[in-house]
């Protein structure tokens, strides 16, 4: 079960993008059998009905991110607007016909409900609504290398929309904190694919998964915190994660 699983890294075409393998294989089990014309236009209506819900979630955030400034009403307005504007884009029209970019329409719907969260949670105060922002960012970068613009528009939300009658200063560190946090979370899946080049033949080899895991955090280490592991050894680790620390600190006060 592992193998299968961590095999959604591997697809031909969507190499380093599980979820949107994963769409595209739970569409297969509904359309069993071979991929016929059927089955294609089975595939090109599934597209279609992700561009309208991606629609629908962008409309959400550019409502939560108008509202600020012109009102509920007008808000509403323009969200229903956008959501309209992206169904009917001609230039989507390639991407309902083409199989390949399932993933990039699943991302764009997350990322349309993740700025919504986002902005929702900060401009309410709720904190669990931010979290939740966040998955659909670390979901959205398994299904689309479009997830690694996100964070730059979440940080030009959060600076202009979140609470904008704050002092510019405060609303750039907020900004930066979140243009770091929002990276983290889009960059975390190439990190994820790039070990599962090391781990997943290594478990094909025969090798048990908890080994195969302690494997991929080594190596998840040691691309973060790169160092001689041979020459410094576990203080070396230890003194490279104090210095990060050290590093981050304003954006950790920042962040509570």
């Amino acid at each position: 079960p592992f193998e299968r699983w961590a095999g959604l890294w591997e697809v031909h075409g969507l190499e380093g993008r599980p979820l949107a393998a994963l769409s595209l294989a739970l569409s297969r089990l509904l359309q069993p059998g071979a991929i016929d014309a059927g089955a294609l236009v089975a595939l090109r209506l599934e597209n279609l009905l992700w561009l309208l819900a991606a629609g629908a979630s962008i409309g959400a955030f550019a409502r939560r991110l108008l509202q600020p400034w012109t009102g509920s009403d007008q808000a509403r307005a323009a969200g229903r607007a956008s959501a309209l504007l992206i169904a009917l884009a001609p230039l989507h029209g390639a991407a309902v016909v083409s199989v390949e970019a399932r993933g990039d329409l699943v991302a764009l719907l997350l990322a349309g409900a993740g700025g919504a969260l986002f902005l929702k949670g900060r401009q309410e105060r709720r904190h669990g609504l931010v979290l939740a922002a966040a998955l659909a960012l670390l979901c959205a970068g398994c299904a689309s290398r479009l997830a690694l613009a996100l964070p730059l528009g979440l940080a030009a939300a959060e600076f202009s929309s979140a609470r904008r009658q704050r002092a510019a200063a405060v609303r750039l560190r907020t900004a930066s904190t979140t243009l770091l946090v929002a990276s983290l979370c889009v960059v975390l899946p190439l990190f994820v694919s790039e070990l599962a080049g090391f781990s997943v033949p290594s478990l094909r080899r025969g090798q048990s998964w908890p080994e195969g895991l302690a494997v991929g955090l080594e190596r998840l280490g040691a691309l973060v915190l790169p160092i001689n592991a041979s020459v410094w050894g576990p203080l070396g680790f230890a003194l490279a994660g104090a210095f990060v620390l050290l590093a981050l600190q304003p954006a950790l006060v920042a962040a509570r």
